[in-house]
C-alpha cells in the first residue's frame, strides 16, 4: 500500500513522448510518480491503492481508455472523480471531444480551435494565486502565435479560467466537491533536456511548461522540492564608490532604496580600490544589511575571465582579493566573494578557480562559457530553471536579468525558486533611475513575499526543501554557504545536500564555524544537522586550493594597458555619455521652441 500523494502517469501501452517529457518535469520537481498502463486492464483499484494517487494523462490516452469500454472506462472515471487533484493535458478538439471530456468532468466545456488576433496576450487570472503564484494577474505577448491554438469556448460553465488567450480559457480548473480536475489545452510539453544558450524566456516558452508546474506544485504541497523564501537584489556594475559616477548618484540611490524598499549591491572593479570616497564608504556601512559590495573581475579588461589559462586566472583572482582586502582595511567596507564577470564572459576554468578560492558563487547574465561556441552547449533547459546552474565544476552560477527585461520573466524566476536579481549600469539612471524604480515597485507588487537583501544574503538563503515521511527535512543548497533558520515547533533533523562532482576537492564542512561530519550520496555531499525553532545555523563547504600562493604580479605592459582602459572608460561614462544626454535634451528643448 502506498502512503502519501503520488502522481500516476496514465498511458495506453508505452508512455507517449509527451508523457516522457512530463515525467522529466516530475523528476525535476522531485514529485514521486508511477506509470499506469491502462491497456493491461489489470491493476489494483482498492481505496488503499488509489487513495493518494493524482492521475495525470494526455487527452489521447483518455480517448483510448474511454473507447476501451468496461472495466477500463469505469477505472478511469473512478480515478478522476475520486482523486483530490487530476490533470489532463494536450486537449484539442481532435484529441478529446466535449462528450468524452464531460463524461469525466460532468460538464467542463467544449474544446475548440481559435485564431488569436495579432497582439493577443496570455492572461493569468488574479483570483487563483494558490495555483498561479507570481504569474497571477500578469499579461504578456508570446514571441509568436501559431495560426490557431486550442482553447475552451468562452464563458464555459463550471470552469475556473486560470490562463486565457483573449478570454478563451487554455488552462482551467473544474471543481467537484473535494476533487478538482485541471485541464490544459495544448499540443506539446517542454523538453527539459533541450540544449539552450541563454536564460529562459517566458515569451517563447510558457504554455508547454509552466501550467504543468503550477498543477504539480498545487497538487503535491507536501511532496517534491519546494523553494525557500525568495530574495531580490539590484546589482549595479562598474561604479567606483564615489558620490557621483556618470548618471549614478549614490545619495539618490540610497534615498530611492529607502523610499521604495529594495536592496542593492555594487559590483566593484578591484582596480578602483584606491578611489573610494569616505562619504560613500560611510553610506554603505550605515546600510550593511541593504547595500553591499561584491567583486567585478580584477581590472575589467576585455574578456579577462574568459581565458583558459588557470595560472593566469589564479593570478587575477589573487590580485582581486588582495585589492578588496586592502579596500576593507582602508575603508572598513565589507565585501562578498561573489564574482560578477566583466562583459558577462567566463570560462569553465574560471569557475574552477573561483571554487578553489572559496568564492560563494558567481552571478552572470550569460549562461554559456565564452569558449563554448563551436559545439552544442552543455546547458539544458532544466539547468536554467534551477535556482543556480551547477554544471561547471559544481560551482554555482546564479543568473540575473537586465532591467529592460519583461516583468513576467522576473515573476518566472521567483516562481521556480531563483533569486530575483536585476542588473543595472550607470546609464540606467539617465532618467534619474525612474524606469528602474518603477520596475522594482511593480515586482514588489507582483511578489509581496519577496525579501530584498544584499546579494550575499540572497544567495546564502536560496535553497529547495522537501519533507520526508519520517518528518525529517532535506535541503538542497546551491552557494558554497547556506544560512538556515529552524521553523518547526520541535527539534528537527535536517539533511543538507549539495551537488559535488569531485570528492577530493572538498576540504571540510563547517557548521557555525566548527568542523562537522559529512557523507556522500552519489554526487551529493550530505551534511546532517539539527535545528530547533528560531535557531539559526550556517553551513559552509571549504575546498582545497591547489592554486594557493599564486604569483600576484602582472607585467608593466599589462598594468599600463589596464590603467589606460579604465581611464578611458571613466571619460566615456562621466563625460561622453553624460554630455551626449545633455545634447539630446538641448535639441529637444530647441525643437519644441522653434
Amino acid at each position: 500500500m502506498r502512503t502519501g500523494a503520488i502522481a500516476g502517469v496514465l498511458s495506453w501501452g508505452a508512455p507517449l513522448p509527451s508523457d516522457r517529457r512530463l515525467i522529466k518535469i516530475l523528476d525535476f520537481l522531485g514529485v514521486p510518480h508511477t506509470n499506469l498502463d491502462l491497456s493491461c486492464k489489470t491493476f489494483d483499484t482498492s481505496e488503499g491503492q488509489l487513495g493518494g494517487l493524482r492521475p495525470i494523462a494526455s487527452a489521447s490516452t483518455i480517448r483510448h481508455a474511454l473507447s476501451a469500454g468496461a472495466p477500463v472506462t469505469d477505472v478511469v472515471r473512478k480515478l478522476f472523480r475520486q482523486a483530490p487533484a487530476a490533470f489532463i493535458y494536450g486537449v484539442t478538439p481532435e484529441r478529446l471531444s466535449a462528450v468524452e471530456l464531460n463524461s469525466l468532468t460532468d460538464g467542463a466545456g467544449v474544446p475548440a480551435w481559435v485564431g488569436p488576433p495579432p497582439g493577443s496576450c496570455y492572461r493569468v487570472s488574479s483570483g487563483y494565486r494558490d495555483v498561479c503564484g507570481t504569474f497571477s494577474g500578469l499579461a504578456w505577448r508570446p514571441t509568436s502565435w501559431k495560426e490557431r491554438v486550442p482553447a475552451f469556448e468562452r464563458d464555459a460553465e463550471n470552469l475556473e479560467t486560470l490562463i486565457a488567450v483573449e478570454a478563451w480559457p487554455v488552462f482551467a480548473r473544474r471543481r467537484r466537491g473535494v476533487s478538482e480536475i485541471f485541464l490544459l489545452c495544448g499540443q506539446d510539453v517542454a523538453e527539459l533536456d533541450e540544449v539552450v544558450r541563454e536564460n529562459f524566456d517566458v515569451h517563447s516558452r510558457f504554455i508547454e511548461l509552466f501550467p504543468h508546474m503550477m498543477f504539480l506544485r498545487h497538487a503535491f504541497p507536501s511532496a517534491g522540492w519546494r523553494p525557500g523564501h525568495s530574495h531580490g537584489s539590484l546589482i549595479i556594475d562598474d561604479p567606483p564608490l564615489r558620490t557621483r559616477y556618470g548618471f549614478l548618484n549614490f545619495r539618490r540611490l540610497v534615498q530611492a532604496m529607502d523610499d521604495v524598499g529594495f536592496s542593492s549591491d555594487i559590483a566593484l572593479i578591484p582596480w578602483n580600490f584606491r578611489r573610494t570616497q569616505p562619504s560613500v564608504a560611510a553610506l554603505i556601512n550605515e546600510r550593511r544589511d541593504r547595500l553591499g559590495v561584491c567583486i567585478h573581475g580584477c581590472d575589467h579588461t576585455r574578456s579577462e575571465f574568459g581565458a583558459s589559462d588557470r595560472a593566469h586566472l589564479a593570478k587575477l583572482t589573487t590580485i582581486g582579493i588582495e585589492r578588496m582586502e586592502a579596500h576593507r582595511r582602508d575603508h572598513r567596507v565589507d565585501y562578498e566573494r561573489i564574482m560578477v564577470f566583466p562583459q558577462g564572459v567566463f570560462s569553465e576554468s574560471a569557475m574552477e578557480i573561483l571554487k578553489s578560492f572559496d568564492f560563494l558563487a558567481a552571478v552572470n547574465t550569460e549562461v554559456v562559457p565564452s569558449h563554448n561556441t563551436s559545439r552544442a552547449g552543455a546547458v539544458a533547459l532544466a539547468d536554467v530553471l534551477a535556482p543556480a546552474i551547477t554544471r561547471y565544476n559544481a560551482f554555482p552560477l546564479f543568473t540575473r536579468r537586465k532591467c529592460r527585461d519583461s516583468l513576467v520573466n522576473f515573476a518566472a524566476d521567483i516562481f521556480v525558486g531563483k533569486p530575483c536579481l536585476l542588473v543595472a549600469h550607470h546609464t540606467d539612471f539617465a532618467d534619474g533611475g525612474q524606469a528602474l524604480i518603477d520596475l522594482i515597485a511593480t515586482i514588489r507588487a507582483v511578489a509581496p513575499e519577496l525579501k530584498w537583501s544584499t546579494l550575499g544574503t540572497a544567495l546564502r538563503t536560496t535553497h529547495l526543501w522537501r519533507r520526508e515521511a519520517d518528518g525529517s527535512q532535506w535541503i538542497r543548497m546551491f552557494a558554497s554557504e547556506i544560512s538556515l533558520t529552524g521553523e518547526s515547533a520541535t527539534e528537527r533533523h535536517v539533511l543538507v545536500l549539495k551537488s559535488e562532482t569531485d570528492r577530493q576537492r572538498v576540504g571540510s564542512v563547517l557548521v557555525d564555524g566548527r568542523q562537522a561530519e559529512f557523507g556522500w550520496d552519489g554526487d551529493l555531499l550530505a551534511i546532517p544537522i539539527t535545528l530547533r525553532q528560531g535557531q539559526s545555523a550556517s553551513v559552509r563547504v571549504v575546498y582545497h586550493n591547489p592554486f594557493a600562493g599564486a604569483d600576484a604580479r602582472l607585467g608593466a605592459r599589462y598594468r599600463f594597458r589596464a590603467s589606460v582602459r579604465r581611464c578611458l572608460c571613466d571619460i566615456r561614462d562621466n563625460y561622453v555619455d553624460v554630455g551626449r544626454q545633455g545634447l539630446r535634451r538641448f535639441w529637444r528643448t530647441a525643437d519644441s521652441r522653434y
